[in-house]
């Protein structure tokens, strides 16, 4: 598993609080949730390096500064490297062009 520090590229990923991890280890449910990191952008960490902000992207289930630490990466479901793309609805409806990085649940990405 990775740490947040440990990301290069932008992604979309499942992550868990480490320190929930003890609720794991005596029978009870480790929560996950879908998160977005990307070090290419400056205002998601802190000026430290020690926080990371989730919640800027639509389709993030964490929200706020958390300490880096307590953030554990449980796998990447998807990396991108662009800032323009084009986001093809699963519904068959036109495509659109986007600034910012918002993925549809049931859609698909693709480079612009």
């Amino acid at each position: 598993m990775k740490s947040t520090t440990q990301i290069e590229t932008p992604c979309i990923a499942i992550v868990h609080f480490k320190n929930e991890e003890e609720h794991e280890e005596r029978g009870g449910r480790l929560i996950r949730y879908q998160v977005t990191i990307d070090p290419t952008n400056d205002q998601q960490l802190s000026p430290s390096g020690d926080f990371i902000r989730f919640g800027d992207v639509k389709g993030d289930e964490i929200t706020g500064w958390q300490p880096c630490m307590n953030i554990v990466i449980d796998e990447i479901l998807f990396e991108y490297q662009m800032k323009n793309y084009t986001v093809q609805p699963s519904d068959g409806g036109p495509s659109r062009a986007e600034e910012n990085y918002d993925i549809p649940y049931n859609g698909r990405v693709q480079a612009a």
